[in-house]
């Protein structure tokens, strides 16, 4: 087993629900679950979309923008 990190959010009720998939190999075995805030970044409304990024950054690098172009 690995450590890995997740990120998620407390939900509107206050409850953090988190589904964490492993191997059946790993069942019944003990894990430690550490829960500290993450830090901070810009409010949601603040911070620019998928859609928003690609649109500033495509056809800015030296690849073809178009399939089987040369």
């Amino acid at each position: 087993m690995e450590p890995m990190q997740l990120h998620a959010r407390v939900g509107g009720d206050g409850v953090l629900r988190l589904d964490v998939p492993f191997e059946p190999s790993e069942a019944g075995r003990d894990v430690l679950v550490k829960i500290e805030p993450a830090p901070q970044t810009a409010p949601s409304g603040n911070r620019p979309s998928w859609g928003g990024f690609l649109a500033e950054t495509f056809g800015t690098g030296d690849a073809p923008a178009e399939k089987g172009s040369t």
